[in-house]
């Protein structure tokens, strides 16, 4: 099975210490600790946070993918026959890379008199 690391930790795994990174997805057969979550089939993904190899890695519809993304950050994803899942997450990770902050630019500036 496949789990996703919801926070930076260290876990013994097959006699070795490993460590893990928030949002690195590792395949284990035994459960991995409060620490993972299972990429069951009934995964709810948070497009808005996830990282690159969790959007890899889980099942997931592209117009859920979409419909977040648009009103969320108001950029459509664009797919095509052809277009690949690696694809559309580089999307994804782009919306989000370039998203500003609405109070950044509804922030008054203050009077220099």
């Amino acid at each position: 099975m496949k789990y996703v690391c919801k926070r930076k930790c260290q876990i013994r795994l097959h006699g070795h210490i490993h460590f893990f990174a928030r949002g690195e997805v590792v395949e284990s057969e035994e459960d991995l600790g409060p620490h993972f979550t299972c990429l069951t089939p009934g995964y709810a993904i948070d497009f808005t946070k996830a990282s690159a190899d969790e959007l890899q890695a889980a099942d997931w519809k592209f117009a859920d993918a979409d419909k977040v993304i648009r009103s969320q950050y108001g950029k459509s994803l664009f797919r095509e026959k052809g277009t690949k899942k690696s694809e559309v997450i580089q999307q994804i990770l782009d919306a989000r890379f370039r998203a500003v902050d609405p109070d950044v630019i509804n922030k008054p500036i203050p009077n220099k008199d």
